[in-house]
């Protein structure tokens, strides 16, 4: 029982030093669409196609929401692929509750970066000061 709360508070005072290696690693895709977003918006913003800025973000949006699906299944399967990975069962278990509270970000995140980029396009960047 002492082993199983040092670990759990070992990887509690970790997760904060890990928090932007995580973002980093699970958001590749969100990133690299919210660029792709922010050129192609910024190029038909810049050249008064108006119709194709919300082409893009709908796109966009829906692109990162079928990509999230296998990441969240990724997730949702976490404690088997660590076991199977060799890592301790009590560090699998505890990285599990951590993982599952990261799932709903994945779908926040999809919806939010293109609309950022989108409205970042048009100069509009108090809402994402805001937020």
């Amino acid at each position: 029982m002492e082993r199983e709360e040092e670990l759990h508070e070992a990887f509690l005072s970790s997760s904060h030093d890990d928090e932007s290696s995580h973002v980093t690693e699970s958001r590749l895709e969100e990133l690299g669409m919210g660029s792709a977003v922010e050129t192609l918006c910024g190029q038909a913003y810049g050249a008064n196609k108006h119709e194709m800025l919300g082409v893009y973000m709908q796109r966009a949006i829906i692109v990162l929401v079928v990509t999230g699906i296998p990441l969240t299944v990724a997730y949702i399967f976490c404690e088997p692929i660590l076991l199977l990975l060799g890592e301790p069962p009590e560090l699998a278990s505890v990285a599990t509750v951590f993982v599952y509270g990261l799932i709903p970000q994945i779908f926040g995140y999809a919806v939010n970066f293109p609309i950022q980029k989108f409205l970042q396009a048009q100069s509009v960047v108090a809402p994402s000061t805001y937020i």
